[in-house]
C-alpha cells in the first residue's frame, strides 16, 4: 500500500483521498494522480496541497539566505521532485476527467517565535545535514565554508525582531463525476 504509482486498491474503493505536500517530491506526479483517480469512487472527491517554494516569503533576507534557497531548491529538484510544483498542480489536474476542480492557494505563516525558531532551525540544520553537503559541493554548487555562513546566517535571522517566514501551496479539491469508473 506504500506505492502511490501502484496502489494496493481495487479501482473505485474511496469515497474522499487527500494528499499533503507529497506529489512535490515525486519524479511522476501525473502517474500518481491516475492511480488516484482510479482508486476514487465515482462523485467522490479528492483534496491535494503542494508547496511552492518559489512562493516563499521571507524577511529579512541577505546574500548567504537567497543563496541557501536557491541551493535547497536546486538539490530538491537533483534529488526528485519540483520545488515549485504547485503551479504545475492545477493544470496536472486538468487532464483527467473530473467534473469539477477547485484551485486556491494559500501560506503557511511563520511569525511567532515558534514558528521563526522552525524555520531557523530547519535551514540551519540542512547545512549540516551530511547528504545535503554531500550533493552540493560535489555538484559544485557551494562550499563547506559557505554552507557554514548560511548557517550562521539562519541563526542571526531568527534573532531579527521583524524576521517573517511564508511558504506558498496550491489546493485543489477535484470531484469524479457520479457514474464514471476511471
Amino acid at each position: 500500500y506504500g506505492d502511490l504509482y501502484r496502489l494496493g486498491f481495487a479501482d473505485a474503493t474511496f469515497d474522499a483521498l487527500f494528499c499533503h505536500n507529497v506529489l512535490e517530491h515525486l519524479e511522476d506526479p501525473l502517474t500518481a494522480l491516475h492511480e488516484m483517480y482510479r482508486v476514487l469512487k465515482p462523485g467522490g472527491v479528492m483534496g491535494i496541497r503542494d508547496a511552492d517554494m518559489g512562493g516563499t516569503l521571507l524577511h529579512p533576507t541577505n546574500v548567504q539566505l537567497d543563496q541557501w534557497f536557491s541551493l535547497y531548491e536546486a538539490d530538491w529538484c537533483g534529488v526528485a521532485g519540483d520545488a515549485r510544483f504547485g503551479r504545475r498542480l492545477p493544470g496536472l489536474c486538468k487532464t483527467l476527467p473530473f467534473a469539477s476542480i477547485l484551485i486556491t492557494a494559500s501560506f503557511d505563516v511563520y511569525s511567532d517565535p515558534t514558528g521563526i525558531q522552525l524555520i531557523a532551525h530547519i535551514g540551519a540544520s540542512r547545512c549540516r545535514e551530511p547528504d545535503f553537503v554531500q550533493r552540493v559541493i560535489d555538484g559544485a554548487s557551494t562550499t563547506r565554508d559557505e554552507l557554514d555562513l548560511m548557517r550562521q546566517a539562519w541563526r542571526r535571522w531568527q534573532s531579527e525582531p521583524d524576521a517573517f517566514a511564508a511558504i506558498a501551496h496550491v489546493e485543489v479539491v477535484c470531484h469524479k463525476q457520479r457514474g464514471q469508473r476511471l
